[in-house]
């Protein structure tokens, strides 16, 4: 471990980790992610450096559950717990070794994989990788972490995990917040009798708030003429639309459209009409610029744990043919028909119709849903959410940040003054600029730590 890394350990002795100021602890490490409190955290797990290295963590330093305070919570989400990860190609396989996907806490995927939780398709996995210790140092299916989410959201104790829309939230004058929800009839709680859709929205009051909502609500879209025609997606495609390619167009160049054209080219067939695959993507600027080529720069012929994702870059930037495979570059999209798009090149001004379309996928990302923040904590939203921002390591944070957070506490503050807006509301992941799970771990307990010191423990 670095020396800031070994100076923090030793302030740790003696204390768990919620006890702790984990920003202050952290400042100076640096690592892949936005918030020190974030670097110290993945730094105390793998000192070796980018997910390498025994755990420094000490069971002694992680509260056990049986001294855990009792929190009563409720879960409100439109979807299972994991949110975007129940909605990913379930075929395709996720970036990261599954050991970094792990929630904080005591259920660890590897945890999962041993438990009566698991499904069996979840059980002959780790088989068939030799066991549920050697299967998490691998990438592996997206489904099973959704399975692993969903699992750990039950796993948990003392809440209600509550199918539904939060539409409004309050802050009201006795310093408790105000929830409006529609609640939906029962989609994936286990906690939440199924009542049906409601007319007036029921009311939950709490003493905290955490938004931990990530990324995935609100799809972007391109705002033209017939963009809801029924071949066209904006997601992962609904199976019944997967089985009419065919043709598909995907409209992107980020890692959701990597993973549907991957997920695409694997089939060794078309659709239930026995139709061939052939796969047209459309993406502005050069390949060299877009986020597919800059993740996946290898060759195809050498070894990687990436090489497909390695493949597609290759073939956006011309370097190797596939027959089912044309990359239209430098171009967007300006008209969408029945059947068919037209595609403008941005250098020459020239426009190419492209016919016979079965699947139109228009991957371009989504955004929070940031219209239920109280108005006392509005101040907080960032003013240029994908402005270049540096990261703890100094380099450039290729991820967005929605809510600018005080970064010892994780709640919203002014985006001028930088002071904090309110207690009892925080803002966590993707929603303060780290996106990827790995760095999530430390939220969890700075936000514990934060309820205990202001006894804002919810009742």
């Amino acid at each position: 471990a670095d020396d800031i890394t070994a100076t923090a350990l030793k302030s740790l002795e003696g204390s768990f980790i919620d006890e702790v100021d984990l920003y202050k602890l952290g400042s100076g490490i640096k690592r892949r992610c936005y918030e020190p409190a974030a670097a110290l955290f993945d730094a105390l797990r793998y000192p070796g450096g980018d997910g390498i290295g025994e755990s420094l963590l000490d069971y002694a330093q992680v509260r056990p559950p049986e001294s855990v305070p009792r929190f009563s919570y409720a879960i409100v989400g439109a979807v299972a717990p994991g949110g975007s990860w129940q909605e990913m190609s379930p075929s395709t396989v996720a970036l990261s070794p599954g050991e970094w996907m792990d929630l904080p806490g005591d259920y660890s995927l590897e945890q999962h994989l041993q438990s009566n939780f698991a499904s069996e398709a979840a059980k002959e996995l780790a088989a068939a990788h030799g066991g549920a210790e050697t299967t998490v140092k691998c990438r592996l299916p997206r489904w099973l972490f959704g399975e692993y989410y969903t699992a750990y959201a039950r796993h948990l104790s003392g809440g209600s995990l509550l199918s539904g829309k939060v539409i409004s939230i309050e802050r009201l004058d006795n310093q408790a917040f105000r929830f409006q929800a529609r609640l939906e009839p029962l989609k994936w709680g286990d906690r939440f009798t199924e009542t049906g859709v409601q007319e007036a929205p029921p009311t939950i009051l709490a003493r905290a708030v955490v938004l931990a909502g990530g990324t995935f609500d609100v799809p972007r879209r391109l705002e033209l003429p017939n963009e809801d025609l029924p071949f066209i997606c904006h997601r992962r495609m609904d199976p019944k639309l997967a089985d009419q390619i065919g043709h598909l167009v995907v409209v992107g160049a980020g890692l959701s459209s990597a993973d549907c054209i991957i997920a695409t080219l694997l089939k060794r067939h078309g659709g239930k009409a026995g139709k061939p695959i052939r796969i047209t993507h459309i993406f502005r600027g050069v390949p060299t610029t877009t986020k597919i080529c800059t993740m996946f720069s290898t060759t195809a012929s050498g070894p990687s744990a990436y090489h497909n994702e390695d493949f597609l870059a290759q073939l956006m930037r011309g370097e190797i043919k596939d027959a089912r495979y044309r990359a239209v570059r430098n171009a967007e999209l300006v008209e969408i028909g029945d059947g068919c798009c037209t595609a403008r090149f941005l250098d020459s001004g020239r426009t190419e119709v492209i016919a016979s379309v079965d699947v139109l996928a228009l991957l371009l990302g989504a955004d929070p849903n940031l219209g239920v923040l109280p108005e006392c904590a509005k101040a907080a939203l960032a003013e240029d959410p994908r402005g270049k921002r540096s990261r703890t390591d100094g380099q450039v944070n290729s991820h967005p940040c929605f809510l600018e957070v005080d970064p010892g506490s994780f709640r919203p503050v002014d985006r001028s003054t930088r002071e904090v807006l309110t207690d009892g509301l925080f803002a966590l992941g993707p929603l303060r600029g780290d996106n990827f799970v790995r760095f999530l771990q430390a939220d969890a307990y700075v936000v514990r730590r934060e309820l205990m010191q202001k006894e804002l423990r919810p009742e």
